[in-house]
Order: C-alpha cells, then sequence, then structure tokens
C-alpha cells in the first residue's frame, strides 16, 4: 500500500507524541535554576527540602516520563515573576483563610466561605496596582504564549 511522503499514521503519531512530550517538559527554569530560587527562599530549611522534593516529582504515562514536579513549579515561579503584587495578594488571601479554618469549631463552617471571599479579596485589592504597570499587556501575552503548545491545532 501506497502511502504519502510524509509516512503512515502510525508512524507519525510516536513522533507527534514524543515532540509533545518533550514540549511539556522543557521548562523555562533548569532544575539548578529551581533549586538556586529555593535556596534564595526565606523559609525554613524544612519548607525548602519539601519544594525541592515537589521539583523531583514525576509522572509516568505509559512509556513517557513526565516532570511534572518541575513543570508545575516553573509555572509558580512564571507567574510570580509576571505578576507579583497578585501573586502577594493571593498568598496574603490564602493565609487569611487558613486562619480564619484553623479556628476551632467555626473554622469549619465559616472556611467554605471565607477562603473564597479572601482570595477574590485579595486579588481585587492588588489588580489595581499591577494594572498600573504600562506593561500588563506585554507580561499576559508572553505569559499566554507559554501555553500554545496545549492548544488546539485543528
Amino acid at each position: 500500500m501506497a502511502t504519502q511522503a510524509g509516512g503512515t499514521g502510525q508512524e507519525q503519531a510516536p513522533k507527534f507524541l514524543s515532540e509533545f512530550i518533550e514540549s511539556i517538559n522543557s521548562t523555562e527554569l533548569s532544575q539548578r535554576e529551581i533549586t538556586k530560587w529555593v535556596d534564595r527562599l526565606p523559609v525554613s530549611a524544612d519548607v525548602k527540602v519539601l519544594i525541592e522534593k515537589i521539583a523531583a516529582m514525576t509522572m509516568e504515562i505509559g512509556q513517557a516520563v513526565l516532570k511534572i514536579g518541575r513543570i508545575v513549579l516553573n509555572w509558580v515561579i512564571s507567574v510570580v515573576k509576571a505578576f507579583p503584587a497578585i501573586s502577594f495578594g493571593l498568598i496574603l488571601g490564602a493565609l487569611f483563610g487558613a486562619l480564619i479554618a484553623s479556628i476551632p469549631l467555626i473554622g469549619a463552617v465559616l472556611s467554605p466561605v471565607v477562603m473564597p471571599l479572601s482570595l477574590a479579596l485579595g486579588f481585587a485589592l492588588t489588580v489595581p496596582h499591577e494594572i498600573g504597570d504600562t506593561n500588563l499587556r506585554e507580561r499576559v501575552e508572553q505569559f499566554v504564549k507559554r501555553f500554545e503548545p496545549f492548544a488546539d491545532k485543528a
């Protein structure tokens, strides 16, 4: 049976899959750069070890190995770098929600309401600082470009 110069669909599928896995595993920051970033964090050594363990996490899908921990940490670092004010507001909102959730008896009742509200408030209060920055559109476009490998090519 004759095929076109592109080869059979069976030959193209593994090539596409390997290119897709490679694009997912390629991150902006190397493992060494992530380690340097973690070392500079003003947190305890236990937290740094935990973050390093997250960075080392992998997920096996068939015969492919995804460096899922490094992918997630790379994404978190890039969000914090691109949108520092919003990141700070969300962290404060999450801490406030966690603080309310830790209150005995009423924390369990209040936390499903307070956590989303505190996150939304932290976001809403810090967005004007990001909007005031003149290059916000450029930063958003650069951030969105990172997800092009996942876009529907159809």
